[in-house]
């Protein structure tokens, strides 16, 4: 589900954003005002679940739920995704599986790589001999990266990724916008 920045200050609900608002439209104008609400406001993703494209995203039967629905609901919600393999929701669950079954990503120790980077955030987990190395990308634009010492990508299995793969040259490789991978060694 999408943020959904409300245009009018009288369609929020919650008492900070109300009270921020009252502030930042005395100090710096009612434009500016609606920029932080439309950028803070916890309202924005607040919206009732969208479970299927039907009358009110499927939330009630009621003739108004107790906030907007977000109008994309006809082409995001769960049951559009239920039926994708690579949708949000079920790489959702591809997660929690993984990290269910991998007790190194939850008990393991924590080294942080790549640390000054604005772009990759990159650690790795440690436990009973086994070894974990998990890769984001946080940038809009391709990413070179390359394994920190100690990890040989062609010895690890490639456990987890939000993009079908392409592979590893030299100990490396680029990343995708927002791609993801991570590494289980044995």
């Amino acid at each position: 589900m999408l943020n959904l920045p409300l245009d009018d200050i009288n369609d929020y609900v919650d008492v900070s954003t109300l009270n921020n608002y009252k502030v930042a439209k005395a100090l710096l104008g009612e434009k500016k005002a609606m920029e932080l609400v439309h950028y803070a406001s916890r309202d924005n993703a607040r919206t009732p679940v969208q479970w299927s494209s039907e009358k009110n995203a499927g939330f009630t039967t009621a003739d108004k739920p107790w906030f907007f629905v977000n109008p994309n609901y006809t082409e995001i919600n769960v049951a559009a995704q239920e039926d994708d393999p690579d949708s949000i929701l079920n790489y959702y669950r591809k997660l929690i599986k993984f990290r269910k079954e991998h007790e190194v990503m939850i008990y393991g120790s924590y080294e942080e790589y790549y640390a000054n980077s604005d772009e990759l955030f990159v650690y790795g987990r440690f436990l009973d001999g086994k070894k974990a190395l998990v890769i984001c990308s946080f940038s809009e634009e391709n990413v070179a990266f390359a394994a920190p010492e100690g990890f040989d990508l062609s010895k690890g299995t490639l456990a987890l990724s939000n993009y079908h793969i392409c592979g590893v040259v030299n100990n490396g490789f680029t990343l995708r916008p927002y791609e993801t991978r991570v590494y289980i060694f044995e």
